[in-house]
């Protein structure tokens, strides 16, 4: 997972896991702990990339979350911030 933090700031996303196949859904993860939904897209056989725009509640996301479509956590992140 790669977050940028510009403007627009995006996040890129790239998934490789045993297997599965459907919707997963993104979410990033505020300084303060609340999860923000950034969008779904779908895995195949495992595999799966996606990319898009993204803000959380307050300030720069802390980390992330990869939910299965009916919730279940399938993968964290947490993000270092690298200063420029």
């Amino acid at each position: 997972m790669f977050y940028y933090d510009g403007n627009p700031s995006w996040v890129y996303m790239s998934v490789t896991m045993d297997a599965g196949s459907g919707k997963v859904i993104c979410q990033l993860e505020s300084a303060d702990g609340q999860f923000t939904t950034i969008g779904s897209f779908h895995l195949k056989d495992g595999y799966g990339t996606w990319g898009s725009t993204a803000t959380v509640s307050q300030g720069e996301p802390a980390g992330a979350r990869l939910l299965a479509a009916d919730g279940t956590v399938l993968a964290t992140a947490t993000l270092q911030h690298v200063p420029a």
